[in-house]
This record gives structure tokens, C-alpha cells and sequence, in this order.
């Protein structure tokens, strides 16, 4: 199957994930994104003018919770091999490189480089095993709850690290009446990100979801060597990765723009024939 989308866009496309449903009323795919190892997750202290010095401490403090919170709710869903699903915290200082032992690192910008009119709300992003999490936009969304409205990010791109893709529904109008009422959605995956971060939290759907993606074997599933002294008999096996297109070409592997740019790009691609069939909805979500 042949795919070609034009896109006007203001930024620079990083990565893409590939969901895809049917009739659905909404979609939670997973993307191709594997942790291959126990994670350590590394948020890097930033210098900036723009904050205060409490304020920097505090986000590396939200982001420990972060990691903690996730461990918390996974080891949690586990009966018997809660270690399976350990993953560790580091700080990194302003005078401190980033360490091999990071998995996972946090930066925090004040907003995205790539920012324009269409990104102007974006509070965070997840590419090239790096998060990145934009506190000015924060601020603009949340207001006072803006700290608050950073560990719920945080929370939110960790599950993109897992495999997670985005919970939404293709009704933008539902979309939006979730994103502002006064309860909590159906997945800390939901996308837009709810107005109230206090009710943005990790549900049973999001915690069964990266446990379907990881199998009976936890965050040890893609590792190149798995611990031999593990044996679990009639396992759940873990969900390897499906990439849907054959090869994708793009006509421009990198462009610089000044905010408030458009420019043209076009992505053209082959679709995998053994996973689509003709007339299959697919749903391309670029992030």
C-alpha cells in the first residue's frame, strides 16, 4: 500500500509513532519504542537565567517522583517478580556530564527550539531516548500548578519510553470535553494533556498496557542477555515491536526555520502488505 502525506509544518520533524485502529471509538497503540534494559532515568540540571535555583531543584525533585511513581504502580501489578520492574534515578549536575549508565535522560528547556504557532502549548516531547520538558509552557497552561503540571509531564513522556503511544479518541470535540472536565482521564497517556493537573494520573489501563508490551519478564524482555537464572514457566511473552511501513522517505531530512515559519515537507512511504490490507483506517500520529 503506497502512502503519501504533504505536511505544512513550523518545526522540525524529529520521530514519528505509528498507531492504527479499525471502528473503533478510540485508540491506544503502542509505538516501536523498547526499554532494553533496566532503566535509569538521568534528569541533567539546567542553567538558566529564567529560574530560580529552588525552582531547578524542584523540578529535579518531580522528576524523581516521576521514576518513583511508575516503579510504585508497576512493581504494584506484580505478584511474584517484583524486581523485574526496578528502574533507578540519577541526578546530573550543571557541572556533570551525562553518565553511560543513563537510559533515559530529562532535559528541561525553557520552551522548544522547533516552537511556533502550532507548538506553542507543547509542555513536553520524547525522542532519541531523551526527554525533554519545556517549563515556560508550563506556566502558560497551568498557571500556579505549573510545578505540578511538570511531574504530570514527566509521568506522561515516561510511558512513551515504555512503548506507550497516545489514549485519544478521533472526535476532537470528545477530546476536548475529557482534556476539561473535572475528572480524571482514562489514561495519563490521554492526549491533550487534561487543563487540571491533578487529576492527570497513572490508571490500571496505562499499567496493563506496558505490562502487555513487557511479558512475564518485566524490563529484563529485550535485553541481549536476559539473567539465566530466570525461569518462569507458561510465560507471557513480550509485544515485539511491528513497524507498518516498509521504507518512508522524506523529502527533507532536516530543516531551520524562524518561528512562525511554514514550510512544505512531503513524506512518501510503503506500507507493510502483511499487517494492512485495502480499505484498513490507519491513523499516522507524529510527535
Amino acid at each position: 500500500m503506497i502512502l503519501g502525506l504533504s505536511l505544512i509544518l513550523s518545526m522540525i520533524i524529529i520521530a514519528f509513532g505509528i498507531g492504527y485502529a479499525y471502528a473503533l471509538d478510540y485508540t491506544y497503540p503502542t509505538i516501536n519504542q523498547r526499554l532494553t534494559e533496566m532503566p535509569t532515568y538521568c534528569a541533567v540540571e539546567s542553567i538558566s537565567n529564567k529560574l530560580e535555583s529552588s525552582e531547578m531543584d524542584e523540578m529535579i525533585q518531580k522528576s524523581e517522583i516521576a521514576v518513583n511513581t511508575w516503579k510504585q504502580r508497576l512493581q504494584d501489578s506484580e505478584p511474584t517478580n517484583k524486581e523485574f520492574w526496578d528502574m533507578k534515578f540519577k541526578k546530573i549536575s550543571k557541572n556533570e556530564s551525562v553518565s553511560d549508565d543513563c537510559t533515559i535522560t530529562i532535559l528541561f528547556r525553557d520552551d522548544p527550539e522547533f516552537s511556533g504557532s502550532l507548538l506553542s502549548k507543547t509542555l513536553g516531547a520524547f525522542m532519541r531516548n531523551t526527554i525533554f520538558i519545556y517549563y515556560e509552557n508550563q506556566e502558560s497552561v497551568y498557571g500556579d500548578k505549573w510545578m505540578d503540571g511538570i511531574l504530570k509531564t514527566i509521568i506522561h513522556e515516561m510511558g512513551h519510553t515504555f512503548g506507550l503511544g497516545h489514549y485519544t479518541t478521533d472526535d476532537n470535540e470528545v477530546n476536548n470535553k475529557i482534556a476539561t472536565r473535572d475528572e480524571s482521564p482514562p489514561s495519563i497517556m490521554f492526549a491533550p494533556a487534561h487543563i487540571n493537573p491533578d487529576v492527570r494520573k497513572i490508571t490500571d489501563l496505562d499499567v496493563n498496557q506496558v505490562r502487555s508490551i513487557y511479558g512475564s519478564y518485566g524490563f529484563h524482555a529485550f535485553s541481549e542477555q536476559r539473567p539465566a537464572e530466570i525461569i518462569i514457566e507458561n510465560p507471557t511473552l513480550p509485544l515485539d515491536p511491528e513497524y507498518p511501513f516498509e521504507f518512508t522517505k522524506i523529502s527533507e531530512k532536516s530543516v531551520k526555520l524562524f518561528r512562525h515559519q511554514d514550510t512544505l515537507l512531503k513524506i512518501n512511504g510503503h506500507l507493510n502488505n502483511e499487517l494492512y490490507m485495502q480499505g484498513h483506517h490507519v491513523f499516522i500520529l507524529i510527535t
